[in-house]
């Protein structure tokens, strides 16, 4: 039996039940999916379930882009201008409403499969039913087990997408940790500290029941902040400038923020996810007036490393972008490679443009 919806809240109660048993990542549990549809801007999610006798054999958690500008991955150059002047003509050339396979503002897989399920064939009929009913011009997943070979007859992006980051911690404390880094790297690492130090700035871990409601409006200002200053960075999704993280106080304990404060001022932080034995560490916020001469978020990592070791994380997952600070902690790169496979309309289309642009045929057809 297969069971849609775009609100978790319209799964069957029965379904809904059972899903809250599964062996699911901390972000694509019920408590973090709900909280997105209302602290993300214009989330329109879709949530897939194939159930079998009270079992759950998938469960998909996606959302979907009214318009994808596929232009971006592209590597081509000449392809790319093609495309910038189809744009005199259709300013909506290239772009396409696709359903990105994922939980939001997550770089989780975004899908659960029984033990002995292949995610290749569930593929298969998931796309099916989406293609079908959902009008859907693509599909976006990354690092499936899906075998491109398969679908070889339908048009397909493959990419490089933005590696993650992975910090493994193998030691007993901090200074075992600092002691692992190379003599150049502990002497940064001890300045950038007392630097910090220096400035006045205090850092402290809070629960998230223990954040108070008038200090989520501050941390989202200064994520603000920071997503602003990363300008190359493709964001499909936004947090809500009307919800200010609000609707994150639903969330449980798993959740803690990092907090730096400066003569009572909130001037950074980072959110840790703690999921099994990996921290995840996300989502920073920066006064950018005050960062540079107080090396906030360097501290911020170093915090986060402290308190992941001290709790028994065996990881610490650092996310995407500023790869070289990452790489100074130790942290490993771990490549990632992102699809999308076009139904057989846009597969159509899209073959008869590469076509026009590869015998030089005209901007306007």
């Amino acid at each position: 039996m297969i069971y849609t919806a775009h609100s978790f809240s319209e799964l069957p109660s029965e379904i809904k039940k059972v899903i809250k048993t599964l062996p699911l990542s901390v972000e694509m549990r019920q408590d973090w999916l709900v909280s997105s549809e209302t602290i993300v801007d214009n989330l329109d999610a879709f949530y897939y379930v194939e159930e079998n006798n009270g079992v759950i054999d998938t469960f998909i958690v996606s959302n979907i882009i009214e318009k994808l500008d596929c232009s971006l991955f592209i590597g081509d150059e000449s392809v790319v201008k093609q495309i910038v002047s189809r744009r005199e003509v259709n300013p909506d050339f290239y772009k396409y409403k696709v359903l990105f396979i994922g939980a939001p503002m997550s770089m989780g897989p975004g899908a659960y499969l029984k033990s002995g399920i292949l995610f290749q064939d569930v593929f298969d009929r998931f796309k099916e039913y989406v293609f079908n009913h959902k009008n859907i011009d693509g599909i976006f997943f990354t690092n499936s087990s899906v075998n491109n070979e398969r679908i070889q007859s339908e048009y397909l992006m493959s990419f490089p997408y933005y590696p993650n980051t992975l910090l493994s911690l193998p030691f007993q404390n901090f200074e075992e940790y600092l002691n692992s880094r190379k003599k150049k790297k502990r002497w940064d690492i001890k300045k950038k500290k007392q630097v910090f130090s220096d400035k006045k700035c205090l850092i402290e871990i809070i629960p998230n029941s223990q954040i108070l409601n008038t200090e989520y409006e501050k941390l989202f200002n200064l994520y603000q902040n920071t997503e602003k200053n990363n300008p190359d960075t493709v964001n499909y999704l936004h947090y809500s400038s009307n919800d200010k993280f609000r609707s994150l106080k639903s969330l449980g304990d798993d959740y803690r923020w990092i907090i730096v404060k400066q003569f009572d001022n909130t001037i950074a932080f980072a959110l840790l996810v703690a999921d099994g034995n990996v921290l995840n560490f996300k989502h920073v916020g920066l006064d950018y007036s005050v960062n540079r001469d107080t090396y906030s978020y360097f501290n911020l990592f170093y915090s986060a490393i402290k308190f992941a070791i001290e709790n028994g994380f065996h990881f610490m997952q650092c996310g995407s972008t500023t790869y070289e600070v990452k790489l100074s902690l130790g942290c490993q790169v771990i490549d990632r490679e992102a699809t999308i496979i076009f139904n057989h309309k846009t597969n159509e289309k899209l073959m008869e443009f590469f076509k026009s642009f590869r015998f030089g045929g005209s901007k306007n057809e």
